[in-house]
């Protein structure tokens, strides 16, 4: 099975003029472009299945901002979806829920419908809180034929695991509903722990080579299908013996610390490691994690320490990848 990426930028943003001329607000109207591609394709999602959604937000009757998850709604084919089709819910109660230990079915339905912004939508889909609990502001959830004949063997994660390697999560048979959603967002959260603690590992790995990445956004790593996390963006690549790591200097009164300019000298090849979190998107457990493995890096004194090393002549060891790359490296 060949699957072709059918999006259009034009065809995109056609629908978002069309959409936008009744009211319906660009990640609404995206949504539906989107849905429609996925299940105009019957080996993608069978009639009547799969689910999509988005995260955005609406504004309230005082004018105030409400984060919401419009997510299919029951009695909609994602092959014909409307904007209607994916009805807004309240996004913060749905993820309160995520601190329960069991819900029932009814629980879980009465507390979706008494969120909708419409009381008169219909029932959002019963995997709403699933789309709920996982960060990411477009989640799509389909049915493939390709992905169906290898999970309905009798060795379907040893076979998954073959063709995917650490790329995908693996989740368990779970019944539909809360306790689906409860082992998805568990299983994501681990994987992404993983990720994060082998992203510092990555760093580490490079300063013992005597290379800083300069640019350390998230955007400039991936994972590879060994779950492994590498740098690929070379543009600021420099070697750690040419810089100058500092700490932020302490502000000597409350104007130096309020200017929205930095009030200090800086040079070029000035880097101020205690800096670095404040541009990574990490969740607040994920900073926890990466501060208690990690939390070296975010010091000058580390750096420092790697340069005196280097220009001395010493040969820093990096370890080999293991399978799962939870040690720091041994040079440290």
């Amino acid at each position: 099975m060949s699957v072709l990426n059918l999006w259009s930028d034009a065809e995109a943003a056609a629908a978002v003029a069309h959409y936008g001329a009744q009211g319906v607000a660009e990640p609404l109207a995206l949504r539906t472009y989107s849905a429609r591609l996925l299940g105009a394709d019957p080996d993608l999602v069978l009639h009547g299945g799969g689910n999509t959604s988005v995260k955005t937000s609406v504004t309230g009757l005082l004018g105030e901002t409400i984060p919401v998850l419009c997510v299919k709604g029951s009695g909609w084919d994602l092959g014909t979806i409307e904007p209607p089709g994916h009805p807004a819910v309240r996004l913060e109660p749905l993820r309160a829920l995520r601190a329960l230990n069991s819900l029932s079915d009814e629980a879980m339905v009465a507390a979706q419908r008494n969120n909708l912004i419409d009381p008169a939508a219909p029932n959002p889909s019963v995997e709403a809180l699933l789309h709920a609990f996982l960060p990411h502001t477009f989640v799509d959830h389909t049915h493939s034929s390709a992905l169906l004949a290898l999970a309905d063997q009798p060795d379907a994660a040893a076979v998954c695991r073959q063709v995917f390697g650490e790329r995908v999560v693996l989740v368990p048979y779970v019944m539909p509903g809360f306790a689906l959603a409860q082992s998805c967002a568990d299983l994501y959260e681990a994987a992404a722990e993983r990720a994060v603690l082998d992203y510092g590992q990555s760093i580490r790995d490079l300063a013992l080579s005597n290379i800083f990445a300069g640019d350390l956004l998230l955007k400039n790593f991936g994972v590879t299908r060994h779950g492994r996390v590498i740098f690929y963006d070379y543009d600021e690549l420099c070697q750690v013996t040419d810089c100058r790591f500092r700490e932020v200097p302490v502000a000597d009164n409350d104007e130096d610390e309020m200017r929205g300019e930095t009030w200090f000298y800086v040079a070029d090849n000035d880097v101020f490691p205690e800096t670095f979190l404040n541009f990574l998107a990490f969740t607040d457990e994920q900073r926890a994690a990466f501060l208690n493995t990690h939390g070296d890096l975010l010091t000058a004194d580390f750096w420092r320490g790697i340069q005196q090393r280097v220009r001395g002549g010493e040969l820093l060891e990096v370890l080999p990848y293991q399978p799962r790359r939870v040690r720091v490296g041994s040079s440290l």
